[in-house]
């Protein structure tokens, strides 16, 4: 037989249910599409505005109303965590199974908001059809759950984000949601690094923008909100689209039993390490539908990667801390707060070559080569209290005269991140992870960095006033590390 036969007969072979690894061994996966691509006449807001009326008129006993749903996510959801993407993975699938079954569409599939495109806004169907609007529901909040804070939740139906204004035309985090941006983060064989980026700005900055301080988006009964599910489904994009060419998730062995039900109202089992394969959960998304019908073809015999590709992929270095400042030190917005780290083998780090797995590749996994990454990690963090307005703060990379009003725009400022889910003990804060390349990459150019040292700068900035300081939504930093990646 040759080449192209077998081809052929391979791709036939795709077609019979054996090869769809689902309990829909009949169906083709349920294609996740891009909310910015859609017409406003796209059936999808229809049916998912039929889907959020049917949640809400079920009785309180059904553990697939609405407010039911969201009660979900303050009592189990594990932000600041390393599970935190395959937590919700379980968390959007077993949504959108619900979905499907009050609707009668078993083929029913979420869409993604999609931050890169027309600017990050939330779709018009989204204010225009009262069931996708938050404001016509106006859901009370009123929840309490030691996973998420001690102190109740008390938000209401608003969002921040008025109609045509999107996530990129924020100020203070508004370039954190480009393309480009997001493929930055994606540019790493480490999860942590990848997961740790991706939570720190995207997540939680989207949550705190669209959210603002009283709306559902800003704080853990967060799903009352439609757009929050479509948020999460972007994150589990970035996710999917990295684990596609090989990248290697961590399973954790943690246990999600009974935390969800499916579309009938069941419990269901479920795990950290069972959400590691999202073409058995039955969907994909339409930036890898081609790549998972290449991958089920590399299954048959076909060649997985390039000739030494995996090689090249072991012999990528693994994280090394550069330098540590440990000297705590509370960060008040309206004003700067600097942390000098000694940093040893900065610019051999930072130039050095580094083999990555691209996402970008459609048929075959493939490397990519770039220059060295080198982050902030800070970490040993203090939330502001719950009761404080909400912040954003940007980080900054020998930044002179900076102040409030310092954009992000600005080349030496190297990210922005945001607290979401952190306030409460069980939470825990994890640890906010920041690119530091693009700057330092400005300053070497320059001539303006010493080689042995950093000046990393945070400058916090409130978001009803981003040039006062407010004593309230201070928040603690006990270390900054500088790692190599």
């Amino acid at each position: 037989m040759d080449r192209r036969t077998f081809i052929a007969g391979a791709t036939a072979a795709l077609a019979a249910p054996s090869f769809i690894r689902s309990a829909r061994a009949a169906t083709t996966p349920r294609l996740r599409r891009d909310v910015q691509s859609l017409a406003p006449s796209d059936p999808f807001f229809a049916k998912y505005a039929e889907a959020v009326k049917k949640m809400h008129d079920l009785p309180d006993s059904d553990p697939r109303k609405w407010r039911n749903q969201a009660l979900i996510h303050i009592n189990h959801c594990p932000h600041g965590k390393s599970s935190f993407v395959h937590w919700h993975r379980h968390y959007i699938l077993n949504y959108e199974l619900i979905c499907g079954q009050l609707i009668g569409d078993p083929d029913f599939a979420l869409a993604y908001w999609n931050w890169s495109a027309k600017s990050g806004i939330i779709p018009d169907p989204f204010y225009d059809l009262d069931q996708l609007n938050v404001v016509f529901w106006n859901d009370p909040s009123n929840a309490q759950s030691d996973n998420w804070n001690p102190a109740p939740v008390r938000t209401v139906g608003k969002r921040a984000l008025p109609k045509g204004r999107g996530l990129q035309d924020d100020p203070n985090a508004g370039r954190f949601f480009t393309q480009a941006f997001i493929d930055g983060i994606q540019q790493t064989d480490q999860f942590q690094i990848l997961t740790g980026q991706l939570e720190t700005s995207p997540h939680n900055n989207g949550h705190v923008i669209s959210g603002g301080g009283t709306g559902h988006m800003g704080n853990g009964m967060s799903p009352l909100d439609p757009i929050f599910w479509l948020h999460h489904c972007n994150i589990d994009r970035i996710w999917a689209e990295w684990q596609t060419p090989g990248n290697t998730t961590p399973g954790f062995n943690l246990n999600y039993d009974n935390q969800f039900v499916n579309g009938t109202g069941q419990p269901v089992r479920a795990s950290s390490a069972s959400a590691l394969d999202f073409a058995a959960m039955n969907y994909t998304y339409d930036t890898l539908s081609s790549t998972v019908v290449a991958q089920q073809i590399e299954q048959l015999g076909l060649p997985k990667r390039p000739p030494g590709a995996a090689r090249l992929a072991a012999a990528a270095k693994t994280p090394q801390i550069l330098g540590t400042a440990a000297d705590a030190k509370t960060v008040v917005p309206g004003v700067e707060t600097r942390f000098t780290v000694a940093a040893a083998g900065l610019a051999t780090n930072l130039f050095r070559q580094r083999a990555f797995l691209a996402t970008k590749a459609p048929t075959v996994q493939r490397l990519a080569i770039g220059t060295g990454k080198i982050l902030a990690k800070f970490s040993d963090v203090t939330a502001p209290d719950s009761a404080a307005p909400p912040i954003i703060c940007k980080v900054f990379v020998n930044r002179q005269n900076l102040s409030p009003s310092t954009p992000a725009t600005d080349p030496l400022c190297a990210g922005s991140f945001s607290f979401f889910g952190s306030h409460g003990a069980a939470h825990g804060h994890g640890a906010f992870y920041v690119d530091l390349s693009g700057p330092l990459h400005v300053l070497f150019t320059d001539g303006a960095v010493d080689p042995a040292k950093v000046n990393i700068q945070l400058m916090a900035v409130t978001l009803d006033a981003a040039d006062g300081a407010s004593a309230s939504a201070a928040f603690k930093i006990g270390k900054v590390q500088l790692i190599s990646a």
